[in-house]
């Protein structure tokens, strides 16, 4: 990789997965003196299914409040391994469809590049990685680099 990597987006989700993709994200953003921004999506696809699982909105309500809070500290845990390492980094948490929110955010920010693991929370899709994993590849317009 050469000069042209400035700015970097690391997809997490709190998997170990996530993680590795956390610790090569830093290296390179480290080496390349890049921006590294960590997203977490809460992924509406399972606020849907707790909306059709549970009927009393209160309920739903304090579902999506504990999705919302657990991205946050994954993003806060991303943030603290990077200051551990002394390297800042920014983070953000966005609402939707992880892949689309993930290639959208990117291409929001002019991304040189997205870095993610090969598969994340809700398991594996195919044999070979996730299925978020292989939305991004198919639909990014920046390289996309996925740690096993």
């Amino acid at each position: 990789m050469s000069d042209w990597v400035k700015t970097i987006v690391l997809a997490v989700d709190g998997s170990p997965n996530s993680l590795r993709a956390a610790e090569v994200a830093l290296d390179i953003a480290r080496e390349r003196k890049a921006r590294l921004i960590a997203l977490a999506v809460v992924d509406t696809r399972v606020i849907d299914d707790f909306r059709r699982m549970l009927e009393e909105g209160h309920k739903v309500e304090h579902a999506e409040e504990e999705l919302y809070e657990d991205a946050n500290k994954v993003v806060n845990n991303m943030k603290k391994l990077a200051g551990e390492s002394g390297y800042k980094l920014d983070t953000i948490v966005r609402k939707g469809i992880p892949h689309i929110e993930i290639v959208m955010f990117a291409n929001e920010i002019g991304a040189d590049l997205i870095v993610l693991g090969k598969g994340g929370r809700r398991g594996k899709s195919r044999l070979s990685m996730g299925n978020i994993t292989e939305r991004v590849i198919e639909d990014s317009t920046c390289s996309v680099l996925v740690v096993r």
